[in-house]
């Protein structure tokens, strides 16, 4: 499921899509709750020269609803995803994460500034459900996932944020 919405919750939901590339001047913003969320068998998202700004716009991200929790980009469990020369702002919450499994992730290039939570998160708590026990059976949060060459400015957590939630992450480097 890749949700993109501009001022509702999302606009297009689509399961299980794969190759998807989001490029060159592409503005992401004011959406409800995450402004791109990848879920499994989301794999080879390449999000590459964007803006991404304002999510949790709107009733949607109010504690009542379960907010804040309105990500730049949230991948759970999608494989190979690519976030680079990006520039994130005004974020509730992360700038971007990948946990839950996600595999082979480059964050890099990226320019991420006035985020509520972390910059950039590596692993976090994902619930078992979300995982894929074949391919993953000790339930990394994150494996092999670089991470280099990314400025983090104003963020109200970590900057990097590890957080290894069910087991831990696998083969992570950071430059």
């Amino acid at each position: 499921m890749i949700p993109i919405g501009i001022g509702v919750y999302q606009l297009i939901k689509e399961v299980g899509v794969s190759g998807i590339s989001i490029k060159k001047g592409c503005k992401i913003h004011d959406t409800g709750r995450d402004c791109i969320k990848i879920t499994p068998g989301c794999n080879d998202i390449q999000i590459i020269d964007c803006e991404i700004y304002n999510s949790g716009v709107g009733p949607e991200n109010l504690p009542v609803n379960g907010g804040p929790n309105a990500e730049g980009i949230d991948n759970v469990n999608g494989a190979r995803m690519i976030v680079r020369n990006c520039y994130f702002h005004d974020i509730s919450t992360n700038g971007l994460y990948a946990k839950g499994g996600s595999k082979g992730s480059i964050i890099e290039n990226n320019l991420i500034r006035n985020v509520g939570d972390a910059g950039i998160g590596i692993g976090f708590y994902t619930d078992g459900e979300w995982f894929d026990p074949v391919s993953n059976p000790k339930y990394y949060e994150s494996i092999q996932t670089i991470v280099r060459n990314n400025f983090i400015i104003n963020s109200g957590g970590a900057g990097l944020l590890f957080l290894w939630g069910l087991i831990n992450a696998k083969h992570i480097i950071i430059q």
